[in-house]
């Protein structure tokens, strides 16, 4: 029996769920935080306001710049970690990819062509959550930087469309194969003769 069912995110949901994982994973991460190493040295760098605050605007202006670099290039990496995980479940490989630029949303993206297992679609949806969210969130708390714990939730957030995908294919049978829809966040989940 062939069964087919399309699974999509609004705007409003993921927007809706960023608030509540940005509030929830910053409460949980930073009182321990603040607990553990106060204020930290992490953020000593930008010196004492009081003492020269031209030089504070300036470096303070320099970290900025750094973090919003830092996230370009981690958004490219979310991509091409979803591209390495997901390949191994592609028949196609590298032909089964599709990298783009979508410019109303200002967001890279890396688009299915083939079907990929259920299996292999959490797996390559899960990992850049992960890799670029959870460890370094776990770095920051163990050695006391700030800045990599905020980078940390920063992409853990950032990865909410992925998280509200595998949520809502929990209950998909591993039998299932997923569709990849390009337009915005939509996939099909086809299955043969799975109940």
């Amino acid at each position: 029996m062939f069964n087919e069912q399309s699974i999509k995110i609004s705007l409003d949901e993921i927007q809706d769920w960023s608030a509540k994982l940005s509030f929830t994973l910053t409460v949980l991460t930073l009182l321990p935080f603040l607990f553990m190493w106060g204020y930290s040295d992490s953020i000593s760098f930008l010196g004492n306001i009081h003492e020269s605050f031209i030089q504070w605007v300036g470096i303070f202006l320099i970290v900025i710049l750094l973090f919003i670099f830092s996230l370009i290039i981690a958004s490219v990496l979310h991509e091409l970690i979803h591209a390495a995980f997901f390949l191994p479940f592609l028949s196609s490989k590298f032909k089964g990819l599709k990298f783009g630029y979508m410019k109303e949303k200002m967001a890279i993206y890396v688009h299915l062509k083939d079907p990929i297992s259920i299996t292999g679609f959490r797996i390559g949806l899960i990992m850049p959550a992960i890799i670029l969210g959870i460890l370094p969130i776990i770095v920051g708390l163990l050695f006391g930087y700030l800045s990599i714990l905020l980078f940390g939730i920063f992409l853990t957030v950032a990865a909410i469309g992925d998280l509200l995908l595998l949520v809502k294919t929990r209950n998909l049978h591993s039998g299932f194969m997923i569709k990849d829809l390009p337009d915005d966040i939509v996939i099909k989940s086809i299955s043969w003769g799975v109940s």
